[in-house]
C-alpha cells in the first residue's frame, strides 16, 4: 500500500472512530462501514496504524446499542480478536480491541457466542500483556464482567482463568477506582455460579474484593459490588467459616456504613451476612464483631424495602440460634426491629416467617423479665398474626406457634395470652397443620404451658382447647406430642371446675384407650396412672 493510500485509509478510520450521535452510528453499519472496516483490516493486517484504527472505530460503531448484534453475526469480534493478536505488545490496539469487545458483549444476544469464539482469551492475553495499562484493564474487566452475566458463561470462564485475570487487574491497578468496581462486579458476577463459589475462594477472590473495599471506602459503586461478590461467596457452605477468619463481614459492615443511605448496599451487605451467619461456628463472632447492630441498623433505614428487611431478619433467625448470643441479642433490643418488619410487611411470606423464628428463638432465651418485656411490646400480637396471614405455610406457623409456646413458659405472660386469644392460634394451627407433627408437639407444648394458669383452665376448655390436643394424639403416634397433650389434659382435669366438661366430652374414655394401648415401661405409664386416679376420684 502506497503512503498516500495508507495516509487515507487511516485517516478514515479515525474519522470513523470518532463518528457521533448514535444516529450515524446506525447509518454507517446499515450502509456496510463495519464490514468494510472489517475487511480493512484483514487487507492491512501488518499495518499497526491500520489496526488502531480499525479497532477504535468497531469501538465506537459498537456503542449504539441496536449495532451491536448485527456487527457479531458479522464477524467484527472476530477481526478485533485478530487484530490484538498480530499487535498483541501494542496498547493502543490492545485498549481499542478491548472497548470494541466490551461494548459488544453488552447485548444479551451476544453474551454466549462472544465467549464460545474466545473473546475472553483475547481480552485476557491483553490484560497481561499490558498489565499496566489502566485502560486496558479496565476495558478487559468490563468485558469479562458482561460475558460473566449469562449464567451459560460462567463456569468456562472460570474454568479459563478469567477471575485469576480480573484479580491481577485488581492488584495490580489497586489504586484505580474505575478498576475496582469493575474486577469486584466481573467477580460478582462469576461468583453467582455455585460449582464457581469454592474455587474462587480458594484462589483468593474475597481478598481482592475486601482489598478493594478498603482502597475505596468513599466509593459507592465499588461498595455495592464488594458487597454482592462476598454474598455471592458465601452461598457456598465451605466458604462461610474461612470468609468470618478473613474478615469479610467486617469489609461488608464497613461498606453498610459509609454507605447507609444506599438501597443497594443495604441488599448486598445484609444478604452477605444472611450468609455467613447461616454457619453455625460464625454465630458467635459475628454478633461479638456487631453483625445484628448493622442489619438493625439497615433494616430501619430502608423499612420500605422488603429485600432489606428480608436479609435483616433472616440475619437475626440465624444469629439468634446461638444460645450465647441470646443476652447481646436481648440487650440490643433486637426484638423491636423484627415486630416493625414483620408488621409493615405482613404480607410477605418470608420476612413473616423470619421475623417468628427470631421471636421464637429470642423468647427461647428464657430470661423471665425479657418475655414478659416481649408480650408487653406485643410480641405475641405480631407473631399471631403472621399465623393467621400465612396460615396455610408451616414454616410460618411453626414458627409463629414457637414463639407463643416460649412466651407462655413465663408465668406472667399466661393469662395475658389467652386474653389475647393465643390459644385460638394454636388451636387454628394444629387443625390446618393436621399432618404435621412439628406443628403438632409445638402447640401441644404451648397449650401445656398456658393451662399451668389457674385462670385459664375454664376458658381453654371453653373453647375446646382439649379437643385439639386429642385430635393431635390420634393423628400422631409422637411421644412429645403425647407427653404434652397427657400433661395439659392432667392439669384441666385437676381442676374441678373443668372435670364435668373434660368428661363430658369423652376426655376419661380418650384416655383410658390410649393408655391401655401402652407397654408396662413406656413413659406414659405414670401419666395413665395420674389420669386413673383423678378419674376415679
Amino acid at each position: 500500500m502506497s503512503n498516500a493510500n495508507r495516509t487515507h485509509v487511516v485517516e478514515t478510520l479515525y474519522a470513523l472512530a470518532h463518528l457521533a450521535p448514535d444516529a450515524q452510528r446506525l447509518k454507517c453499519v446499515k450502509l456496510g462501514c463495519g464490514v468494510l472496516v472489517q475487511s480493512t483490516l484483514t487487507r492491512y493486517n501488518g499495518d499497526v496504524k491500520v489496526a488502531r484504527g480499525a479497532c477504535g472505530t468497531l469501538a465506537n460503531l459498537a456503542i449504539a446499542a441496536d449495532n451491536r448484534v448485527p456487527m457479531v453475526r458479522d464477524g467484527a469480534h472476530v477481526a478485533v480478536m485478530q487484530a490484538a493478536r498480530v499487535h498483541s505488545g501494542d496498547v493502543v490496539v490492545a485498549q481499542q480491541a478491548c472497548a470494541a469487545l466490551q461494548h459488544l458483549t453488552i447485548a444479551a444476544d451476544n453474551k454466549v457466542q462472544l465467549v464460545r469464539d474466545g473473546a475472553h482469551v483475547a481480552v485476557m492475553a491483553a490484560a497481561r500483556a499490558h498489565a499496566d495499562d489502566a485502560l486496558v484493564a479496565m476495558a478487559a474487566c468490563h468485558a469479562l464482567w458482561y460475558m460473566a452475566l449469562a449464567p451459560h458463561n460462567q463456569v468456562p470462564l472460570v474454568r479459563d482463568g478469567a477471575h485469576t485475570a480480573v484479580m491481577a487487574a485488581a492488584r495490580t491497578h489497586a489504586g484505580d477506582m474505575g478498576v475496582a468496581w469493575r474486577a469486584c462486579a466481573a467477580l460478582l458476577a462469576l461468583a453467582a455460579a455455585d460449582d464457581n463459589q469454592v474455587p474462587l475462594m480458594r484462589d483468593g477472590a474475597h481478598t481482592v474484593v475486601m482489598a478493594a473495599a478498603r482502597a475505596h471506602t468513599d466509593n459507592l459503586e465499588v461498595a455495592q459490588v464488594a458487597c454482592g461478590a462476598l454474598g455471592n461467596l458465601a452461598i457456598a457452605d465451605d466458604n462461610r467459616v474461612p470468609l468470618v477468619r478473613d474478615g469479610a463481614h467486617v469489609a461488608v459492615m464497613a461498606a453498610a456504613r459509609a454507605h447507609a443511605g444506599d438501597v443497594l448496599v443495604a441488599q448486598n451487605a445484609c444478604g452477605a451476612l444472611q450468609n455467613l451467619a447461616d454457619a453455625t461456628d460464625n454465630k458467635v463472632p459475628l454478633v461479638r464483631d456487631g453483625a445484628h447492630v448493622a442489619v438493625m441498623a439497615a433494616a430501619r433505614a430502608h423499612a420500605g424495602d422488603v429485600e432489606v428487611v428480608r436479609h435483616a431478619c433472616a440475619t437475626l433467625a440465624n444469629l439468634a440460634a446461638a444460645t450465647d448470643n441470646g443476652v447481646p441479642l436481648v440487650r440490643a433490643a433486637v426484638h423491636t426491629v423484627v415486630m416493625a418488619a414483620a408488621r409493615d410487611h405482613i404480607g410477605d411470606m418470608e420476612v413473616a416467617g423470619w421475623a417468628c423464628l427470631t421471636l421464637a428463638r429470642l423468647a427461647g432465651t428464657g430470661i423471665s423479665d425479657y418475655l414478659v418485656s416481649l408480650v408487653r411490646d406485643g410480641a405475641h400480637t405480631v407473631v399471631m398474626a403472621a399465623a393467621r396471614t400465612h396460615s396455610g405455610d408451616a414454616k410460618v406457623v411453626l414458627a409463629a406457634c414457637g414463639a407463643l409456646r416460649n412466651l407462655a413458659s413465663a408465668a406472667d405472660n399466661m393469662v395475658p395470652l389467652v386474653r389475647a386469644d393465643a390459644h385460638h392460634t394454636l388451636m387454628a394451627a394444629v387443625r390446618t397443620h393436621t399432618g404435621d407433627v412439628d406443628v403438632a408437639v409445638t402447640v401441644c407444648g404451648a397449650l401445656y404451658n398456658l393451662a399451668i394458669a389457674d385462670d385459664n383452665r375454664v376458658p381453654l376448655v371453653r373453647d375446646g382447647a382439649h379437643v385439639a390436643v386429642m385430635a393431635a394424639v390420634r393423628a400422631h403416634g409422637d411421644i412429645n406430642v403425647w407427653t404434652s397433650a397427657f400433661e395439659m389434659l392432667f392439669i384441666l382435669l385437676h381442676a374441678a371446675s373443668c372435670r364435668d366438661g373434660l368428661v363430658r366430652d369423652g376426655v376419661g374414655e380418650f384416655l383410658r384407650f390410649v393408655c391401655d394401648r401402652q407397654v408396662a415401661d413406656s413413659p406414659l405409664q405414670g401419666h395413665c396412672r395420674r389420669i386413673a386416679e383423678l378419674l376415679s376420684q
